[in-house]
C-alpha cells in the first residue's frame, strides 16, 4: 500500500510540472521494489511458462540445445492446457516456444536465482527509454502508466515474455526518435525476433523512414534489422533445425481453442455460438493496420500506434488471446503516446496540405 501511495504522489508531481528527471527514475525504482516483493511473494507460479523458461536456461546453460528441453507438465494432461502429443512420462518434450532472442534475455535473471528478475529490469528500461524519448512531460506520464497498468505485475508474476518485447521496441523508438537511425535499426532487428507474430510490424516499418519517404533508407534500415534478428536466430536454428521449427511453429499451431481466452470468439462460445473467427482475424486486423497508417503520422509515434491498432483487432478476433496479448498492446499505445512529438504532428499536418492543395496548383 505504502509503494503505491508513493507511486500516485510521483505521478501527481509530474502532473504538476516537476522535471521528469527528478521523479521518473523515483517512480521506476518504487515500481521495482514492488516488482522484487511480487516476485518473493510468488516464487513459483503455476504456469507451464515459468517452468518451460526455468528449464530452457538451465539446459541451455548446460550445452544443451533449449528447443530440445522439457519441464514438468504441471497441467496433468488436459487437454485444453497442453498442446496434444507433447507429454510424455509426465514432462512436456515441446522444447522452448519462443525465438532465442527471448531466452537470451532471460539468462541474466536466471543467473540471479529467477529468469523474472530480467523481465522486470526489462519493464524499468521500458519505462526509462519512453519517458526520455518525447520532447514533453507527456512521454513520461506516458511511460508512468505503461508501468502500473493494472495487470503488469500480474504479467511479471506469470513469467510471460511480452517485457522484452516492449523493451526492444521501445529501444528501438528510443534511437528513431533521436535520430540514431542505424542503432534504432539494430533494435528494430531484436523487437522482429523477439516474438513469432511481431515480424508481422515490418509490414508498416515504413511509418519509421519520416518525411519525405525515401527508398533507399528504407531499404538500409530493413537490411540492418533483418541481419540484426537473423545473426541472433540462425546458431539456434542450424543447432537443430527440425527441433526448432517444431519448436517455434509447428508446436503451437496445434494449440486447441481455449474457452477461456480474453477473444470474441470465446464470448461467442459462452453464448453457445461456435463461430470461427480465425481468418477474420487476420483481414480486420490488415484492414485496421491499413486504416491506422493512412491517419498516423510517419515517425516511431505513428509506427507503434499502427502496431498497436493492428494488434488489438487480430488478438480480439482470434481464438487464442490472453492477458499478456494485451499488456503488449497497452504497451505499444504508451509508446506512441511517449513518443508523439509535436514536429511529428506539424510534418503530418504539412503533408496533407499539400496534398490538397495539389489540385488548386
Amino acid at each position: 500500500v505504502f509503494g503505491a501511495m508513493l507511486a500516485a504522489l510521483l505521478v501527481g508531481l509530474g502532473f504538476v510540472g516537476w522535471p521528469r528527471r527528478v521523479w521518473l527514475p523515483v517512480l521506476v525504482a518504487v515500481h521495482f521494489a514492488l516488482g522484487l516483493y511480487t516476485l518473493k511473494l510468488s516464487p513459483e507460479p503455476q504456469i507451464d511458462v515459468f517452468y518451460l523458461h526455468r528449464e530452457s536456461c538451465k539446459a541451455f546453460l548446460s550445452g544443451q540445445n533449449p528447443y530440445h528441453a522439457t519441464w514438468p507438465d504441471i497441467y496433468n494432461g488436459n487437454p485444453l492446457l497442453d498442446i496434444p502429443g507433447t507429454v510424455s512420462n509426465g514432462r512436456v518434450v515441446g522444447g522452448f516456444p519462443y525465438p532465442p532472442v527471448s531466452l537470451l534475455s532471460a539468462l541474466p535473471g536466471y543467473l540471479l536465482g529467477d529468469f523474472r528478475y530480467a523481465e522486470l529490469a526489462a519493464t524499468a528500461v521500458t519505462a526509462l527509454l519512453l519517458g526520455f524519448s518525447g520532447k514533453t512531460r507527456l512521454a513520461a506520464l506516458a511511460a508512468a502508466l505503461f508501468l502500473f497498468t493494472p495487470r503488469t505485475f500480474f504479467v511479471l508474476e506469470m513469467g510471460w515474455t511480452e517485457p522484452f518485447v516492449l523493451m526492444f521496441l521501445a529501444a528501438a523508438l528510443f534511437c528513431f526518435a533521436g535520430g540514431r537511425r542505424t542503432l534504432g535499426a539494430v533494435f528494430l532487428g531484436l523487437f522482429i525476433a523477439s516474438k513469432q507474430h511481431v515480424f508481422l510490424t515490418m509490414a508498416i516499418a515504413g511509418r519509421l523512414v519520416g518525411a519525405p519517404f525515401r527508398w533507399k533508407e528504407f531499404a538500409r534500415m530493413l537490411a540492418t534489422a533483418i541481419s540484426t534478428a537473423g545473426l541472433v536466430t540462425l546458431p539456434f536454428l542450424l543447432w537443430d533445425p527440425p527441433a526448432f521449427f517444431h519448436a517455434l511453429l509447428a508446436a503451437p499451431m496445434h494449440h486447441v481453442f481455449r474457452p477461456d481466452s480474453l477473444t470474441y470468439m470465446a464470448w461467442l462460445f459462452k453464448e453457445a455460438i461456435h463461430l470461427k473467427l480465425t481468418g477474420a482475424a487476420f483481414v480486420a486486423g490488415l484492414a485496421a493496420m491499413g486504416a491506422a497508417i493512412w491517419r498516423a503520422p510517419r515517425g516511431p509515434s505513428g509506427f507503434a500506434a499502427s502496431a498497436g491498432v493492428f494488434y488489438l483487432v487480430f488478438f480480439l478476433l482470434s481464438d487464442y488471446a490472453f492477458c499478456n496479448y494485451y499488456y503488449m498492446v497497452l504497451g505499444m499505445f504508451a509508446a506512441a503516446v511517449a513518443t508523439g512529438s509535436p514536429r511529428e504532428v506539424d510534418d503530418r499536418s504539412r503533408e496533407r496540405e499539400r496534398v490538397v492543395a495539389a489540385p488548386v496548383a
